[in-house]
């Protein structure tokens, strides 16, 4: 009875591994790096974010790219959809742009998604996916790091003081004893 409920599990696991498999996804996003996903940036500055979009799957793909939050400081350059062959990456590239008028210490928050679909495959059924990637652009000059306070070196070599240290010892230890039994000995 116990070989035979392993047995249906086995069997259901193999089955679900089977169904769900091609379900995953080898589509990937890299994002430009921001120091804890903030961007300091001045009035009427403009800046250009390049996120690549990478196709790791054995199909092609058609991925798109859109604007979930922060509209009103950045905007798709390119085309909103990319067909991205097997094993191909491509671009898409925003443009961040400060109003002229925007207070230092404004913050907007951001949040761009990435979405995927297979590329042709007509009567295909498929499963999509997204990405989403968000980030915080802070009006103002970026903050200087707080300069740190040296360490103090360590010495470069440690046995040699260790063996120097035990000598002392060493010769204080027989300076001791001599003195000892010369008294002993008067």
């Amino acid at each position: 009875m116990i070989i035979n409920k392993k047995i249906k599990y086995g069997m259901f696991f193999l089955l679900a591994v089977i169904i769900f498999f091609p379900l995953i996804s080898a589509f990937a996003i890299s994002a430009p790096y921001m120091e804890n996903k903030t961007i300091y940036m001045l009035p009427g500055q403009e800046k250009n974010l390049r996120y690549q979009l990478q196709n790791s799957e054995s199909e092609n793909l058609s991925a798109s790219a859109a604007v979930l939050e922060g509209s009103e400081i950045i905007r798709l350059i390119d085309p909103s959809t990319f067909d991205i062959l097997a094993g191909e990456k491509k671009y898409a590239n925003f443009r961040v742009s400060i109003p002229d008028n925007a207070s230092i210490g404004n913050v907007y928050n951001v949040k761009l998604t990435f979405g995927t679909g297979s590329a042709g495959g007509a009567g295909k059924f498929t499963f999509g996916s997204a990405i989403d990637q968000g980030f915080r652009v802070v009006v103002g000059e970026e903050p200087k790091p707080e300069p740190t306070l040296p360490t103090p070196e360590q010495p470069k070599n440690n046995l040699i003081i260790l063996l120097i240290i035990i000598g002392i010892l060493s010769l204080a230890v027989v300076i001791i004893t001599v003195n000892k039994l010369r008294k002993n000995k008067q």
